[in-house]
């Protein structure tokens, strides 16, 4: 996945396995949300709208050629082997700290 791609999903705060009413969704509010905004504070922000709109449209276009993601793709849960690994050096650098305390004592 490109990060053009990635970068829209963050803009967005979207999942990577959204689907195109997901994507639409959250447009809508967005460009809600921007226009009260401008509404209160008296500000243009149809630069983030636009940005917005140019975000979702990239989205939209990139889900109907490559479809939804899956979501085990993108996962970053350690497995057990890895839990295993992180323990197992963590219990040695102690036994290493513990024995050079030692040895300069």
């Amino acid at each position: 996945m490109k990060s053009e791609i990635k970068k829209c999903y963050r803009y967005l705060d979207l999942p990577l396995d959204s689907t195109k009413d997901d994507v639409k969704l959250r447009q809508k509010v967005m460009i809600k949300m921007l226009r009260a905004k401008a509404i209160d504070k008296h500000k243009n922000y149809d630069k983030e709208i636009e940005r917005v709109n140019f975000s979702a449209l990239t989205l939209l276009d990139f889900i109907d050629k490559n479809g939804v993601q899956e979501a085990e793709k993108f996962s970053f849960r350690p497995s057990i082997q890895d839990i295993y690994g992180e323990v197992f050096t963590l219990f040695i650098l102690i036994i290493l700290c513990a024995t050079s305390f030692l040895i300069l004592i």
